[in-house]
């Protein structure tokens, strides 16, 4: 639940993918892959810390995408109507 005044928080999706690179001589390293799902934005990273710098990138980055797409057309992406915006079959408003 979110305070009154503030704009709920909003959901992303991350795929994460991990794999152990052979480094020759029996070393191996662990490898990673992250990618936003919606924008499809991937990075790769080597170790945990680059992972989270990354989630906050990211995060950052899709927040400036809806912030411009809201500005670029005046009002939300999604817009919701009453049912006194509807008209019945007969011309008369849902309302009436």
């Amino acid at each position: 639940m979110h305070n009154a005044g503030q704009p709920p928080h909003r959901s992303h999706l991350f795929t994460v993918r991990l794999w152990q690179e052979d480094l020759g001589e029996g070393r191996t390293e662990w490898r990673g892959q992250v990618q936003h799902v919606l924008s499809g934005e991937v990075r790769y990273f080597r170790d945990w810390p680059t992972l989270i710098a990354l989630l906050l990138e990211m995060l950052h980055a899709a927040e400036e995408r809806d912030r411009a797409a809201t500005a670029d057309s005046g009002r939300p992406a999604v817009e919701k109507g009453s049912a006194s915006d509807i008209e019945q079959s007969d011309g008369a408003s849902a309302s009436e």
